[in-house]
């Protein structure tokens, strides 16, 4: 998977956006990103600003305008990308469409780059923005030359909201069936993302990437607790030295999945929200620097938890953990649609992540992790998620 690739090169050069950071309640100034019109869709509410790049599958800034701090700073140069994609570069939260991870050795010769061509190909605005009922749309489309599987894209947000919702069509033009994953790379890093930096879900039992396919289900742990090579870890914290990733599924009464971020230092917590049918397996990537420091965090959710070639997936059991197997099906002119939402919002200072999330209508309700009493409350403007 990237993880791989990534482990194989330098991590020196990191581009992300400093920050003088002084209080929760400072007002903090972020470098604007310069892109021409037609290279970008902003999507900008009366609370925040989201923005997805058309050279690519990414969302590259997401900031509240009360407190304009961007989590999504994350980027590689051309330089670090693998030598089979380096049209444009993965940054923020990107795509994975087709696999999670690089292509056998037989697909890349052929043309298949790393985490698909969603990733090498120019998006189209296939529906310009809209705005009806106080919610903005808007619609966009990557034809998928060699692999041939294409992808529309849907994103709304109501006027008054800081939160956006994704809707991702997936259509087979190949004329015979195959497996394929969908995943949601979301990744972000400095000044969001510290030592301090905490992590939650509602997802439960997983294993560590580092084990190989045929044993994941022998050393499960639960999360919070993790294992990396023997050792015990916290997860829900970035402290830990080690780079690894974990993979988590849910308990099957889960009607709504869900993952966090939390900056204590900058009072801001980013999150996810989806329907765990439609991406059963979450994994948390901690990727640390020379100085064992975190450089990068990956919050990633979708419809595998091995990120390996599908001839060595399908001989090692399809990577089926406790029941739930690692790839999806798309038959010939099938369309397959998926969605998420994600959220910005401010916390309270000393804010010690999220312990439980709920649903009330178009309100997403935040409760303290631990013995804390607080509260915070997303207002979606839309129930998204009926």
């Amino acid at each position: 998977m990237f993880t791989d690739f990534l482990r194989n090169h330098s991590m020196k050069k990191w581009y992300v956006i400093v920050l003088a950071l002084f209080s929760c309640h400072t007002k903090q100034r972020t470098q604007k990103i310069e892109l021409s019109s037609d290279t970008v869709v902003v999507l900008n509410s009366g609370k925040a600003k989201v923005v997805f790049t058309l050279l690519g599958s990414s969302i590259v800034d997401f900031q509240l305008h009360e407190f304009p701090l961007n989590p999504f700073t994350w980027k590689l140069t051309r330089e670090q990308m693998p030598s089979n994609n380096r049209q444009f570069v993965f940054q923020g939260h990107f795509l994975c469409s087709g696999r999670w991870g690089s292509p056998s050795p037989e697909e890349i010769a052929v043309g298949i780059p790393h985490n698909g061509e969603v990733n090498t190909e120019k998006w189209e605005i296939s529906q310009p923005l809209t705005l009806v009922d106080g919610v903005m749309k808007v619609s966009t489309f990557c034809f998928s030359p060699t692999e041939k599987l294409d992808v529309m894209r849907t994103v709304e947000m109501a006027e008054q909201s800081s939160f956006f919702y994704v809707t991702e069509t997936f259509t087979n033009r190949l004329p015979i069936g195959r497996p394929f994953n969908v995943v949601q790379h979301g990744t972000v890093a400095a000044p969001f993302l510290s030592s301090s930096t905490l992590i939650d879900t509602n997802a439960e039992w997983g294993f560590n990437q580092k084990d190989s396919t045929h044993q994941i289900e022998k050393n499960p742990f639960k999360f919070p607790h993790g294992i990396d090579l023997g050792r015990k870890v916290n997860l829900r914290t970035t402290t830990d030295t080690a780079s690894f990733v974990t993979t988590h599924i849910f308990p099957k009464e889960t009607s709504v999945a869900w993952l966090t971020a939390t900056s204590p230092e900058n009072c801001l917590v980013l999150g996810y929200v989806w329907n765990p049918a439609e991406y059963p397996f979450v994994n948390i990537w901690n990727q640390k620097d020379d100085e064992k420091k975190p450089v990068a965090l990956g919050l990633e959710f979708g419809t595998t938890g091995k990120g390996i070639q599908y001839k060595e997936l399908l001989k090692n059991g399809g990577g089926k953990f406790m029941g739930i197997y690692s790839f999806d099906y798309i038959e010939p002119n099938e369309a397959k649609t998926y969605h998420y939402g994600c959220f910005l919002a401010k916390a309270p200072k000393n804010f010690l992540g999220v312990g439980k999330l709920e649903i009330d209508g178009q309100k997403i309700i935040l409760y303290e992790y631990g013995k804390g009493e607080r509260s915070i409350v997303v207002d979606m403007g839309k129930d998204f998620l009926k």
